[in-house]
Protein backbone atom coordinates (compact mmCIF):
# COMPACT_ATOMS: atom_id res chain seq x y z
CA UNK A 1 0.00 0.00 0.00
CA UNK A 2 2.94 2.32 0.50
CA UNK A 3 3.54 2.27 -3.25
CA UNK A 4 -0.12 3.07 -3.96
CA UNK A 5 -0.27 5.81 -1.33
CA UNK A 6 2.86 7.49 -2.72
CA UNK A 7 1.79 7.11 -6.34
CA UNK A 8 3.09 9.93 -8.51
CA UNK A 9 0.05 9.56 -10.78
CA UNK A 10 -2.33 10.00 -7.82
CA UNK A 11 -0.39 13.06 -6.64
CA UNK A 12 -0.47 14.55 -10.14
CA UNK A 13 -4.22 13.91 -10.46
CA UNK A 14 -4.87 15.47 -7.06
CA UNK A 15 -2.86 18.56 -8.06
CA UNK A 16 -4.88 18.77 -11.27
CA UNK A 17 -8.14 18.62 -9.35
CA UNK A 18 -6.94 21.29 -6.90
CA UNK A 19 -5.89 23.60 -9.73
CA UNK A 20 -9.46 23.44 -11.08
CA UNK A 21 -10.81 24.17 -7.59
CA UNK A 22 -8.46 27.05 -6.76
CA UNK A 23 -11.28 29.32 -5.55
CA UNK A 24 -13.25 26.62 -3.71
CA UNK A 25 -12.95 25.52 -0.08
CA UNK A 26 -11.48 22.06 -0.41
CA UNK A 27 -10.32 19.53 2.16
CA UNK A 28 -7.79 16.94 0.96
CA UNK A 29 -7.24 13.64 2.77
CA UNK A 30 -3.75 12.20 2.24
CA UNK A 31 -1.98 9.06 3.42
CA UNK A 32 1.18 10.72 4.69
CA UNK A 33 3.09 13.97 5.23
CA UNK A 34 5.17 13.58 2.06
CA UNK A 35 2.11 13.48 -0.19
CA UNK A 36 0.41 16.33 1.70
CA UNK A 37 3.46 18.60 1.25
CA UNK A 38 3.75 17.70 -2.47
CA UNK A 39 0.29 19.14 -3.17
CA UNK A 40 1.39 22.73 -2.61
CA UNK A 41 -1.47 23.75 -0.32
CA UNK A 42 -1.75 24.45 3.39
CA UNK A 43 -1.04 21.28 5.41
CA UNK A 44 -2.15 20.19 8.85
CA UNK A 45 -0.68 16.93 10.12
CA UNK A 46 1.06 15.74 13.26
CA UNK A 47 4.38 16.85 11.71
CA UNK A 48 3.18 20.11 10.10
CA UNK A 49 1.03 21.43 12.89
CA UNK A 50 -0.52 24.92 12.83
CA UNK A 51 -3.50 24.64 15.17
CA UNK A 52 -4.54 28.27 14.68
CA UNK A 53 -4.75 27.92 10.90
CA UNK A 54 -6.50 24.55 11.28
CA UNK A 55 -9.15 26.13 13.53
CA UNK A 56 -9.62 28.96 11.01
CA UNK A 57 -10.13 26.46 8.20
CA UNK A 58 -12.63 24.47 10.27
CA UNK A 59 -14.61 27.64 10.97
CA UNK A 60 -14.40 28.98 7.41
CA UNK A 61 -12.31 32.02 8.36
CA UNK A 62 -9.04 30.93 6.76
CA UNK A 63 -7.60 32.93 3.89
CA UNK A 64 -6.56 29.59 2.34
CA UNK A 65 -9.04 27.63 0.23
CA UNK A 66 -7.25 24.27 0.37
CA UNK A 67 -6.13 22.22 3.36
CA UNK A 68 -4.41 18.83 3.19
CA UNK A 69 -4.63 16.55 6.21
CA UNK A 70 -3.51 13.03 7.09
CA UNK A 71 -4.86 10.87 9.87
CA UNK A 72 -6.84 13.83 11.12
CA UNK A 73 -10.33 15.07 10.39
CA UNK A 74 -11.99 11.68 9.82
CA UNK A 75 -14.16 11.99 12.89
CA UNK A 76 -14.85 14.53 15.59
CA UNK A 77 -14.23 17.56 13.39
CA UNK A 78 -16.99 19.44 11.59
CA UNK A 79 -15.71 21.60 8.75
CA UNK A 80 -18.04 24.45 7.83
CA UNK A 81 -18.96 25.31 4.24
CA UNK A 82 -16.78 22.84 2.37
CA UNK A 83 -17.31 23.00 -1.37
CA UNK A 84 -15.28 19.91 -2.20
CA UNK A 85 -13.41 17.02 -0.66
CA UNK A 86 -10.55 15.24 -2.38
CA UNK A 87 -9.63 11.84 -1.03
CA UNK A 88 -6.14 11.04 -2.25
CA UNK A 89 -5.78 7.93 -0.07
CA UNK A 90 -7.91 5.46 1.79
CA UNK A 91 -7.47 2.02 3.29
CA UNK A 92 -9.36 -1.22 3.83
CA UNK A 93 -11.40 0.25 6.69
CA UNK A 94 -14.60 1.30 4.91
CA UNK A 95 -15.72 3.25 7.98
CA UNK A 96 -12.76 5.63 7.60
CA UNK A 97 -13.67 6.42 3.99
CA UNK A 98 -17.33 6.83 4.91
CA UNK A 99 -16.39 9.29 7.66
CA UNK A 100 -14.24 11.27 5.22
CA UNK A 101 -17.10 11.45 2.76
CA UNK A 102 -19.45 12.54 5.53
CA UNK A 103 -17.25 15.59 6.22
CA UNK A 104 -18.91 17.09 3.14
CA UNK A 105 -22.44 16.53 4.38
CA UNK A 106 -22.24 19.43 6.81
CA UNK A 107 -23.52 22.11 4.48
CA UNK A 108 -24.53 25.63 5.42
CA UNK A 109 -27.12 26.06 2.69
CA UNK A 110 -30.16 23.86 2.13
CA UNK A 111 -29.71 23.42 -1.63
CA UNK A 112 -25.92 23.27 -1.66
CA UNK A 113 -24.26 20.18 -3.11
CA UNK A 114 -20.75 19.09 -2.24
CA UNK A 115 -18.55 17.24 -4.70
CA UNK A 116 -16.26 14.48 -3.51
CA UNK A 117 -13.31 13.34 -5.60
CA UNK A 118 -11.78 9.99 -4.75
CA UNK A 119 -8.45 9.46 -6.46
CA UNK A 120 -7.62 5.80 -6.86
CA UNK A 121 -5.16 3.60 -8.65
CA UNK A 122 -6.18 0.62 -10.73
CA UNK A 123 -4.74 -1.80 -8.15
CA UNK A 124 -7.27 -4.55 -7.43
CA UNK A 125 -6.96 -4.26 -3.64
CA UNK A 126 -7.61 -0.53 -3.64
CA UNK A 127 -10.55 -0.90 -6.05
CA UNK A 128 -12.09 -3.58 -3.78
CA UNK A 129 -11.74 -1.27 -0.78
CA UNK A 130 -13.42 1.52 -2.71
CA UNK A 131 -16.28 -0.69 -3.85
CA UNK A 132 -16.86 -1.94 -0.31
CA UNK A 133 -16.76 1.58 1.12
CA UNK A 134 -19.25 2.97 -1.37
CA UNK A 135 -21.80 0.17 -1.14
CA UNK A 136 -24.07 2.10 1.26
CA UNK A 137 -24.19 5.25 -0.89
CA UNK A 138 -26.69 5.93 -3.66
CA UNK A 139 -24.95 4.47 -6.71
CA UNK A 140 -26.85 6.85 -9.00
CA UNK A 141 -24.94 9.75 -7.51
CA UNK A 142 -21.52 8.23 -8.12
CA UNK A 143 -19.68 8.94 -11.36
CA UNK A 144 -16.50 7.12 -12.35
CA UNK A 145 -13.91 8.65 -14.68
Amino acid sequence: MRIVHNSLAKIAMTKRILSKLKDKRTLVFCANNKVAKELGCKVHTSKFHDQDEFEKFIGDTSKHNHLAVCKIGNTGVSFKSLDHIVINAFDSNSENLTQRICRSLILDEKDKVSTIYIVTSNEKAELRWLEKSLEFFDQNKIKYY
